[in-house]
């Protein structure tokens, strides 16, 4: 793993603390550069799937979604 964003562990913490949040997690991306991990979501893909897999590290997702933090239903044993 290597750390892209230098205040990584600062961001995961802010919301980490917040009452209502369960599990946070961070957007993994792989030695190609493309997204691995990015959350999951229930009923996707039948009961669970992945978002935004195979898309590049720094695009902008569906309606921005990759560039802001993002409530997901779950994360991976990976994060």
């Amino acid at each position: 793993s290597e750390v892209v964003n230098p205040n990584w562990i600062e961001s995961l913490l802010n919301h980490a603390q917040r009452p209502e949040v369960g599990i946070v997690g961070p957007k993994l991306v792989d030695r190609d550069g493309k997204i691995s991990q990015a959350g999951l979501i229930l009923g996707k893909e039948g009961t669970v799937g992945s978002a935004f897999i195979g898309e590049k590290h720094d695009a902008e997702g569906y309606m921005h979604r990759l560039q802001v933090d993002q409530n997901y239903s779950a994360v991976s044993g990976v994060c």
